[in-house]
């Protein structure tokens, strides 16, 4: 799972190490391919699992980049090909794996697969809304016939992918994303509930990109405080390559006071623990980690009905808000919805969502793994 950026697919990466590592280390052994150093901030805990990791040998050659784009990832994951290939082969044809779980990047590993007659089985993982145009469709339909499991995270995506390969989809399951492990929300939950008590703010979260629809978000804060007398102050947590022009955005629209962007923030549960509410603004998401998070810290969620996560998560409203698809009166509208609904009506939204999210752990996720492998 070579990553050049902190998004959703490193944690279910990390949580999913955790799951197996916990739950079954007494059926198999783990080991992580570090493909260009992008598991070095993790070497401790990997190493307090007992989880082998394997160097491919291009760490030097690829750094983790701090500046971030559509065009450079490409490039990226171009360079992380050609010069992951042999290593990668050399240690899959040496080690003689039993599976090799692909996340990111699985081109290189589907095409050595297909290419060379290998023992180990292929498992891959969808990680977001795949986006299959032509070429990846034509691509996918070659390779899967040599898969031997593809673990999809939502039923929406699930189904998606049983349409487009019928004759695969013996093969397509849905296993739901670690997200969270119990014991992490009850530390998170000690230190961080009385973070503050004042709840004024409603909160966002994500990269800075066009997927998150942050430009969207800024107009309708602009709109939506010219028109009440009572203004909303929302906390924007992320980095990303929009971030300057989101900036200047909420300057010319004279509201850069009530929308403040505090940057990446590896842990965001100080913040979901005491905000009035999540705003999820994304275009798509599959399934969309800060709904779950948002749901187990007992933060009531608005967001925009996207196809894959948000519309299955919110479950036709009954544990969220779910507003018209990117429109800005629809999201006016649920704010103020929210804004002057009773607390028992948010209450029990708030409680059937943490129930929901209890599909997420790394215990749930490790029931249904050891299910087909």
């Amino acid at each position: 799972c070579p990553f050049i950026d902190y998004v959703g697919t490193t944690i279910s990466s990390k949580n999913s190490i955790n799951a197996l590592s916990k739950f079954g280390n007494k059926n198999f052994s783990l080991t992580v391919i570090n493909v260009f150093g992008e598991w070095n901030f993790y070497l401790d805990n990997l190493n307090s699992l007992g989880v082998e990791v394997i160097n491919l040998g291009i760490n030097k050659e690829i750094p983790y980049f701090k500046k971030k784009g559509f065009f450079l990832s490409r490039l990226i994951y171009f360079k992380i090909f050609f010069l992951g290939f042999f290593p990668l082969l050399k240690i899959l044809k040496k080690r003689k794996p039993d599976y090799l779980i692909v996340s990111l990047v699985t081109f290189l590993p589907l095409i050595i697969n297909y290419i060379f007659k290998l023992k180990t089985k292929i498992i891959l993982r969808i990680s977001g809304l795949p986006k299959l145009n032509v070429i990846r469709l034509f691509f996918w339909k070659i390779m899967i016939s040599k898969i031997e499991w593809i673990f999809s995270p939502t039923i929406f995506t699930n189904n998606m992918l049983k349409k487009k390969f019928p004759t695969q989809s013996n093969k397509i399951k849905m296993i739901r994303d670690p997200i969270f492990s119990y014991k992490e929300i009850l530390e998170y939950k000690k230190k961080y509930s009385l973070f503050n008590k004042k709840n004024n703010f409603y909160l966002a979260i994500g990269r800075l990109t066009k997927q998150k629809n942050f430009k969207f978000l800024i107009n309708v804060i602009s709109k939506y405080n010219s028109n009440n007398k009572k203004k909303i102050n929302v906390l924007v947590l992320g980095d990303g390559e929009e971030k300057k022009s989101l900036k200047l955005l909420s300057k010319k629209l004279n509201i850069n006071r009530n929308i403040k962007f505090l940057g990446f923030k590896k842990n965001t549960f100080k913040y979901f623990f005491n905000a009035k509410a999540l705003i999820c603004t994304s275009l798509w998401e599959d399934p969309g980690f800060i709904l779950i998070e948002s749901g187990l810290a007992n933060l009531p969620v608005i967001s925009n009905s996207c196809l894959g996560g948000p519309i299955e998560i919110l479950n036709n409203e009954k544990n969220g808000y779910l507003y018209e698809f990117n429109s800005m009166e629809g999201l006016i509208s649920k704010i103020k919805q929210f804004e002057k609904d009773d607390q028992e009506v948010i209450f029990r939204k708030k409680v059937n969502m943490k129930i929901y999210s209890r599909n997420f752990s790394i215990l749930k996720f490790y029931k249904n793994f050891i299910n087909y492998v």
